[in-house]
């Protein structure tokens, strides 16, 4: 995801698992674009990070 977007210059969104310092497993969406200089080469990486949403979770939190 990193290299589509910093090399390539694309958009891109994923879902990652990461281990909390409790030992489980969380999902965090992520999603990023570039932001180009105007040389055309990626300057600034914008990052939008949030927890995934579970099965069975409320958007009513």
């Amino acid at each position: 995801m990193m290299t589509e977007t910093l090399v390539h210059g694309r958009t891109a969104a994923g879902t990652l698992r990461i281990r909390r310092p409790d030992g489980l497993l969380d999902s965090v969406d992520c999603a990023g674009e570039p932001v180009l200089g105007p040389d055309g080469t990626v300057t600034v990486l914008r990052m939008l990070l949030r927890p995934a949403a579970r099965a069975g979770a409320t958007e009513n939190r």
